[in-house]
């Protein structure tokens, strides 16, 4: 064990970049993402056991209920592992919770050397606050902070080396026509999981300030990468999405006082 530790600091030591240098989120949006980003995660923390001949441990590895678990060894106080943050029953951060004044979901803050698990990443920061969050660069206001807490140069460096490095991003996406199927085969169940298919309508997409989804998310699809547009996503294109739910959801007097429910059955 402390051979191994000593690898790793000495690694560190020669500015040789580890991966525990880095947070990790995996984000996702379906049923098929969720499930496989815990089990993704489970085979890490196995794979970083067996790499450390603590093949034990390997075995006994499992995603759990817990929402954190440390990677941190008791023994030698030298993370072994990536912690975790999120479980099979909780995501990173709370889903649609945002903090008021940055709008990034409540609690929003990583760690170096740990995973993420998040469902529909609903990241609203603005790209200053979401930019530093992601790249673990710490505004000046912390910063300064800092200084007055620490007042030897040495340490002060040695917790600054502490934030992470960066995020690397694991972005699960499904086949848009195999979502559209689970969605329908999920959903059409008799009793449905979800009680909003029988109160909302499916077809609405204009927020509370009275813009349309398309107002929000055209100039992200729109702007530029090296020169080159990020996608070929028009407006015309994302806004006849929304034209043709509405050319079948209530199209006919018969159907008006239907619910997204009946309408799949």
């Amino acid at each position: 064990k402390n051979i191994k530790a000593s690898a790793t600091t000495a690694i560190r030591q020669n500015n040789v970049v580890h991966p525990h240098d880095y947070s990790i989120i995996i984000v996702h949006y379906h049923k098929t993402g969720y499930v496989l980003s815990r089990f993704l995660t489970k085979e890490v923390v196995t794979l970083e056991y067996e790499a450390r001949g603590l093949h034990e441990r390997a075995k006994k590895a499992k995603m759990t209920n817990e929402y954190y678990i440390s990677g941190y060894d008791e023994d030698t106080g030298e993370q072994i592992i990536f912690s975790r943050v999120g479980s099979w029953n909780r995501n990173a951060f709370d889903a649609r919770r945002h903090d008021r004044k940055t709008n990034c979901p409540t609690g929003f803050s990583l760690e170096k050397s740990a995973i993420y698990l998040q469902e529909s990443p609903d990241f609203f920061c603005s790209d200053e606050d979401l930019t530093n969050k992601l790249l673990g660069i710490l505004p000046d206001g912390e910063i300064l902070k800092m200084k007055e807490t620490v007042a030897d140069d040495n340490l002060l460096h040695n917790k600054l080396e502490d934030e992470t490095k960066g995020t690397k991003i694991i972005h699960l996406v499904r086949n848009p026509f195999d979502m559209a199927l689970s969605n329908y085969f999920y959903h059409s169940q008799d009793p449905t999981p979800e009680i909003w298919v029988h109160t909302d309508n499916p077809c609405q997409n204009h927020y509370a300030d009275g813009e349309t989804l398309a107002y929000h998310v055209m100039p992200t699809l729109t702007m530029e990468i090296d020169g080159a547009p990020a996608t070929k996503i028009t407006r015309y294109q994302l806004e006849s999405v929304t034209s043709m739910c509405r050319s079948i959801f209530r199209s006919s007097p018969e159907m008006s006082n239907l619910t997204f429910y009946e309408h799949l059955m």
